[in-house]
């Protein structure tokens, strides 16, 4: 194991972010948060399992924090996508956003959505009482609410239930693209992201 150099007083927050770091590499590894814990996360950054206590309590804080950080990530980005563009382009320019951060940073998106994590993690997360898990992941969700209320759609579904449908297609299709690379997709990006869109939001018979 490598020995890292000891951070100057005051540097505290950089052995935090090589933490995260350290946990972010064994998660594109092996793709379990099981496997991020304190000891594996000291061998990986090269400190001694000790001297994380200062920053965090055990490997599920440390995954709950790369996963807020990540999510602070998405949802800055979306937020720029939002800010860049006129009301009515603002959701086809938040969809675009989150395919394009899905497909660019997959590494980063297995962290979100794609990583393993025990039944019994997953209860204790959900638990927690928030719908989302996570905080952050509320605001990203969020943002894409609040862009189909501002797109006039016109759809016979509460903003929050067409945000869901199209949340849950935009994943499926981040997902399929990056397992299944050598499948030949009929349209590019922009064309898959307005069919979503379409059939998301599309007003649909009450049963």
């Amino acid at each position: 194991m490598a020995t890292r150099q000891r951070n100057a007083r005051g540097e505290g927050s950089r052995l935090r972010e090589d933490l995260l770091a350290g946990a972010q590499r064994i998660l594109e590894r092996t793709g379990s948060e099981d496997d991020v814990s304190l000891r594996a996360v000291a061998r990986e950054v090269g400190v001694s399992a000790p001297s994380i206590y200062a920053h965090f309590p055990d490997g599920k804080a440390i995954v709950d924090a790369l996963v807020q950080q990540t999510f602070e990530e998405l949802s800055a980005l979306l937020r720029q996508a939002w800010d860049d563009s006129p009301p009515t382009g603002r959701l086809h320019a938040v969809c675009l956003t989150y395919i394009r951060f899905g497909l660019d940073r997959p590494e980063r998106y297995l962290t979100l959505f794609e990583r393993r994590r025990s039944l019994e993690r997953t209860a204790q997360l959900a638990s927690a009482g928030h719908g989302l898990m996570y905080p952050n992941g509320a605001e990203a969700f969020g943002i894409l609410v609040n862009a189909i209320d501002e797109s006039g759609v016109d759809s016979d579904s509460p903003a929050e239930e067409d945000a869901a449908l199209l949340w849950a297609s935009l994943h499926g299709y981040v997902t399929l693209r990056s397992s299944t690379p050598g499948f030949r997709w009929f349209a590019d990006e922009e064309h898959v992201c307005e069919a979503l869109i379409r059939r998301a939001t599309s007003s649909r018979p009450t049963p």
